[in-house]
């Protein structure tokens, strides 16, 4: 089982949640997320929890300006587990 998510990472994911598609820098401000490295950091840990999934121009964040101008979407298959994360973290 994959370890509970930090409050900033459950923020990010209910903004992704409630926008459907969202910029990494969006997303930043968004969720209030302080670095540029903690929104790699989770938009990494959402994308291994198979939350969201990342449009990046490669097949991964290389670095934090990718995560910036990636395109974050909640994956179809993972909104029930979507669901279940955010009403565990309230």
């Amino acid at each position: 089982m994959n370890k509970p998510l930090s409050p900033e990472q459950v923020q990010a994911l209910r903004v992704i949640h409630a926008k459907g598609i969202v910029r990494g820098r969006d997303l930043k401000r968004f969720a209030s997320i302080k670095t540029n490295k903690e929104l790699k950091e989770t938009l990494e840990t959402l994308s291994r929890n198979q939350f969201v999934t990342l449009q990046s121009g490669s097949s991964f964040l290389e670095s934090e300006d990718a995560a910036l101008n990636a395109y974050v979407v909640q994956l179809p298959s993972g909104a029930a587990a979507v669901e279940a994360e955010l009403k565990r973290a309230e």
